[in-house]
């Protein structure tokens, strides 16, 4: 998901850019998706070190 102004410069920088969804109004990414909290960064730390386990 991205504004088109984003996606028409971004597709001047690479080979390839694939896109889902553009859509006309776009604010913030936060404000398309149901829950967007902020978290902190030791529960980041936690994710990512669980992840390469």
């Amino acid at each position: 998901m991205a504004p088109a102004a984003t996606v028409t410069q971004l597709r001047a920088e690479k080979d390839d850019l694939v896109c889902l969804s553009q859509p006309e109004f776009f604010d913030a990414v936060g404000a398309h998706y149901r829950d967007f909290h902020q978290i902190e960064d030791d529960e980041v730390i936690a994710l990512l070190d669980a992840a390469t386990r």
